[in-house]
C-alpha cells in the first residue's frame, strides 16, 4: 500500500508501484518483453493494475481519482504486460501512456485512441502527492483493513459504498491475536456478542442482541452446532440487521459470513505449530498452487489437527482433525470452484459455576471436574460446495452455487441443574444424545451491469432453495447431586439405548431482485425485494406447517467528501414461527422485523485506516413463548426492540502501527420492555493494535496488545446477572522471509473471567493467563 502523505484537497494523486522484484528495469514493458501468463481476478480497477503491473515488472503511476468506483474484468492469458493492462482498462474510457524514464500512468481517453489502448509516449509525469514503497505488496498482507465485500450485497462492493453496517476482521487480525475460535475474531466487531448456552464447549452468537440460528460460508446459508475451524477461513464478517436477501428467514439482529480459503495460483506451502500453557497441541499445514506450468487450474489443500491432554479445568482434552482440499479452474469469462471440507472434533466441558443468591456468580469455584474428566461433546461434520459463474460479455453473467452438508453432534455429558445456595450445591443431569443433520443448497443468479448516460449499475436476479432436515434422539435422564466447591469423583454418563426425541424437515424457497445504481459519483442507491417461502415438516408429532414472506429492502449511500460516505437503510426480514404447535392447533404467523439505520464510514489516510459510525433501531414484531394458559403449547409474546450505537475502525494509523477497535453501546430488550437480552452487555469495547519496526537492528519484529471489555450482562433469570469484566492479552513476533515465531499472553493480569451465558445455571469460568507460542515455516 502507499506510504502515507498529507492529504490538503478532496482530489488527491498517488504513485502505485507493483514491482515484481527490486532490480526491475523500468522499460521491460516495451517492445519485445517476453509473453507471461497471467491469471488476475477481476474487481477493483486500481488493484487488478497494480497487480498485473507487479508481475509484468512494470512502474505504473496514476491519479487515484482517475480509478476511484471502477471495476476491471478478469484477465486471463499469455500476452505482455501492457497488453494485460489494455485489457484490464476496457470500458474504463481510460488509456494508458508512457512518461518520460519509462513509466507508465492513465489519463482519460477524450481525444486519442480508444479506451484501454497504449499511446504513444508523453513526457510529463502527473503531479505525485503519496509515494508507494517497495515493501507495499508485505503491507498489503499484513493489513488490518478489508476493504471490499460480496455478503451483504451478493455483488462485489466496497465496504464503504454498502448502505449497511458490516463488520470484518481479516486473516491479519486473526493471525496477530492467535485466535482459537471464530469467536475469537467476533470479540472485534461492534455489536457481536459470542455466548454459552447450556453446551459450554460450543458457542452461539447474538448481533445487535438478536440470536443467530444460522451463519453463512461464502454467502450460502447453512445450521451448525459448532463453527468451523479457523485454519479454513479467511475473514470473518458481520452483516447486521436483517439480513432476509441474502438468508432468508433467519433472525432480525444480522449474520455471521466466514469467508473460506480458496484455491491460489500462486505457489504456497506453510506450516504451522501452536502450543499453549493449558497443553493445547497443534499443527496445520496449507499448501496452494497451479497443476501444470501456465495451468488455468488452482489447488488448495488444508489440513489441520489438535491433540490436547487435559483442559484447563481438567477434563480430557480436545481432539480435532479437519481436512479441506478443493480446485479452481478460472479463464477470462468462467470460473468454478469445487471443494470439500471434512472435520471432526472432541470438546471437553469448560469449567463452570453458578449463579449464587446475590444474583453473581459464585466465586472461587476450583477449576475441577464436576462431573467426570471424560465427558464431551462431539462433532463432524461432511460437506461438498461448487461455485461457478461465467461472464457472457457486455456486462452479463450468470452464478451458481450449490452445497452438500452432513452434520453429526454426540452430546455426553452432565447438565448442572442449580438450586442457586451459597453451599455450591447442584444437581446433574445426565444426558447421551445424538443429533444428525443433512442441508442440501442450490442457487442461482444473472447478473447484468450496465452504464446508461449518467447511471451505472448492477442489476441481479436469482432464487435458492435449501433443505434441512434434523433428527435428534436420546437416552432416559440420569440424575445425581454433586457439590462445586468439594467435588467427588463421578462415573462417566451411563448411557442408554437412545429413543427418537425430535424429528423434521424444512424446506426453502425463494426468488428476489436487486438494483444496485449509482448515480454520478457521489449517490448510489441499493433496492431489493425478496419472496420467501417455507415448508415445516414434524415427522415425530405428525403435523405440517408454512410460513411465506415478503421482504423489501431500500438502503442510501452519499459520498460527502472523497473521504467520508452517509448512508441510510429501511430493512425488513423475518423468522421462521415454524415448530411451534399452540393450543388451537392453528399455525404462527411468521415473525417481522424492521431496522432503520444510518451512519457515516470513513476512508482515512489514502484508504489505510476505515471506520463505520452507526445509529440503528431494530425491532420484530412478536417473539415465541409458553401460553399463559396451557404452558405445553406455544402462544405469541411481545417482540423483542434493540436499539444502539456502533464505533468501528481498522487498518493502518500511522506506517508500521495497525489498529483494530470497536465500541458499542445498546440497548437490547428481551421483551419489548425492560428486561434485557440475556448474555448481551449495554457496553462494551475492544482495542487491538500492533507495531512493526521496520530499521535495523530492530527489523522483522513486532509487538502488540489490546484489551476487551464489557458491562454487566443479564441472564434468562431475573435478578441473575453476569459481573463486567477486562482481557488483556499482550504478544511479541518475529518475521523472517520463510519463518516467523509469535508469543503471545492472554489474560495477562490473571483475573477470573467468565463466558458471556444465558443461563445462570450454568456459567463458564475462562482461562486464566495463558502462554502461546506460534511458528510458521514456509516451505515454498
Amino acid at each position: 500500500m502507499a506510504g502515507m502523505g498529507r492529504v490538503t484537497r478532496a482530489r488527491w494523486s498517488w504513485l502505485a508501484i507493483a514491482m515484481g522484484c527490486s532490480t526491475a528495469a523500468p522499460h521491460t514493458w516495451a517492445a519485445g518483453a517476453p509473453p507471461i501468463e497471467f491469471h488476475v481476478a477481476g474487481g477493483q480497477l486500481d488493484k487488478v493494475l497494480l497487480q498485473i503491473a507487479k508481475l509484468g515488472h512494470v512502474v505504473l503511476s496514476f491519479d487515484a481519482s482517475l480509478t476511484r468506483g471502477l471495476s476491471a474484468p478478469s484477465v486471463d492469458g499469455t500476452m505482455t504486460a501492457k497488453e494485460a493492462l489494455a485489457n484490464a482498462l476496457t470500458g474504463s474510457h481510460l488509456e494508458l501512456i508512457e512518461v518520460a524514464g519509462g513509466t507508465l500512468t492513465l489519463r482519460r481517453a477524450d481525444t486519442a485512441g480508444e479506451p484501454g489502448t497504449i499511446s504513444a509516449p508523453d513526457h510529463v509525469l502527473p503531479k505525485i502527492d503519496v509515494r508507494a514503497r517497495a515493501d507495499d505488496d508485505d503491507a498489503a498482507r499484513h493489513s488490518f483493513v478489508v476493504a471490499r465485500s460480496s455478503a451483504a450485497t451478493r455483488t462485489d462492493m466496497a465496504l464503504s459504498d454498502v448502505p449497511q453496517s458490516v463488520g470484518a476482521v481479516s486473516q491479519e487480525v486473526i493471525t496477530t491475536q492467535q485466535a482459537a475460535t471464530v469467536a475469537d475474531a467476533l470479540a472485534n466487531v461492534s455489536g457481536a456478542t459470542p455466548f454459552y448456552g447450556f453446551n459450554s464447549s460450543d458457542y452461539d452468537v447474538k448481533v445487535r442482541g438478536f440470536q443467530t440460528t444460522s451463519l453463512l460460508a461464502d454467502g450460502m446459508l447453512y445450521e451448525a452446532s459448532a463453527y468451523p475451524p479457523l485454519e479454513g477461513i479467511e475473514r470473518v464478517e458481520v452483516i447486521k440487521g436483517p439480513v432476509t436477501l441474502i438468508a432468508g428467514g433467519v433472525p432480525a439482529g444480522g449474520i455471521v459470513n466466514l469467508v473460506t480459503k480458496k484455491p491460489e495460483f500462486t505457489a504456497q506451502r506453510t506450516l504451522t505449530t501452536q502450543i499453549d500453557s493449558n497443553g493445547q497441541r497443534r499443527a496445520s499445514v496449507d499448501l496452494a498452487g497451479t497443476l501444470g506450468d501456465a495451468s488455468h487450474v488452482g489447488y488448495r489443500f488444508l489440513a489441520a489437527g489438535e491433540l490436547d491432554s487435559r483442559n484447563y479445568g481438567g477434563y480430557d482434552g480436545k481432539r480435532e482433525f479437519y481436512l479441506a482440499p478443493s480446485l479452481r479452474y478460472r479463464d477470462s469469462a468462467t470460473d468454478i470452484t469445487l471443494g470439500v471440507e471434512h472435520y471432526r472434533n472432541r470438546l471437553p466441558i469448560l469449567p463452570y459455576t453458578v449463579g449464587g443468591p446475590d444474583g453473581n456468580p459464585l466465586p472461587d469455584t476450583p477449576l475441577t471436574p464436576v462431573s467426570a474428566p471424560s465427558d464431551y461433546i462431539s462433532n463432524e461434520m461432511t460437506e461438498v460446495h461448487l461455485l461457478t459463474e461465467h461472464s457472457f460479455g457486455d456486462g452479463w453473467s450468470v452464478r451458481a452455487r450449490a452445497r452438500l452438508l452432513r452434520y453429526e453432534t454426540t452430546t455426553f455429558w452432565d447438565l448442572p441443574l442449580a438450586v442457586f445456595d451459597a453451599g455450591g450445591d447442584v444437581g446433574l443431569d445426565a444426558i447421551d444424545a445424538r443429533t444428525v443433520q443433512h442441508e442440501a443448497t442450490v442457487a442461482s443468479e444473472v447478473v447484468r451491469k450496465f452504464k446508461l448516460g449518467g447511471v451505472s449499475g448492477t442489476l441481479l436476479a436469482g432464487l435458492d432453495f435449501w433443505r434441512f432436515g434434523y433428527a435428534n434422539d436420546q437416552a432416559p435422564d440420569n440424575f445425581s447431586l454433586q457439590n462445586l466447591y468439594t467435588p467427588q469423583p463421578l462415573q462417566t454418563v451411563p448411557g442408554g439405548p437412545l429413543m427418537p426425541f425430535s424429528s423434521y424437515d424444512s424446506k426453502q424457497w425463494s426468488t428476489y431482485v436487486q438494483a444496485q445504481l449509482a448515480f454520478g459519483s457521489r449517490l448510489r442507491v441499493l433496492a431489493s425485494m425478496r419472496h420467501t417461502n417455507v415448508l415445516f415438516s414434524d415427522q415425530l408429532n405428525q403435523f405440517s406447517q408454512h410460513n411465506n414472506a415478503w421482504t423489501p429492502n431500500l438502503g442510501v449511500s452519499y459520498r460527502l467528501t472523497s473521504s467520508a460516505t452517509f448512508y441510510a437503510n429501511w430493512l425488513h426480514g423475518f423468522d421462521q414461527s415454524l415448530g411451534n404447535q399452540t393450543s388451537n392447533g392453528s399455525g404462527l404467523p411468521p415473525m417481522r422485523s424492521e431496522q432503520i439505520e444510518t451512519g457515516v464510514k470513513f476512508n482515512l489516510l489514502d484508504d489505510k485506516l476505515y471506520a463505520t459510525a452507526a445509529v440503528y433501531r431494530l425491532r420484530n414484531d412478536f417473539s415465541i413463548g409458553p401460553d399463559p394458559a396451557n404452558p405445553l403449547f406455544a402462544a405469541q409474546a411481545p417482540g423483542q426492540h434493540s436499539r444502539g450505537f456502533e464505533f468501528d475502525v481498522q487498518g493502518q494509523a500511522l506506517p508500521g502501527w495497525n489498529v483494530i477497535g470497536a465500541v458499542t453501546v445498546a440497548s437490547a430488550n428481551a421483551d419489548g420492555g425492560d428486561t434485557g437480552a440475556p448474555a448481551v452487555p449495554a457496553r462494551s469495547a475492544s482495542l487491538w493494535s500492533t507495531y512493526a519496526f521496520s530499521h535495523d537492528p530492530a527489523r522483522g519484529w513486532s509487538v502488540g496488545g489490546g484489551i476487551f471489555c464489557h458491562s454487566r450482562a443479564p441472564t434468562d433469570m431475573p435478578g441473575f446477572s453476569l459481573p463486567g469484566d477486562a482481557r488483556v492479552d499482550a504478544t511479541v513476533f518475529y518475521r523472517a522471509a520463510h519463518w516467523s515465531a509469535q508469543l503471545g499472553v492472554k489474560n495477562v493480569f490473571d483475573r477470573r473471567l467468565y463466558g458471556a451465558s444465558m443461563h445462570a445455571v450454568a456459567i463458564p469460568v475462562l482461562p486464566g493467563r495463558t502462554v502461546t507460542l506460534t511458528t510458521t515455516f514456509d516451505l515454498s
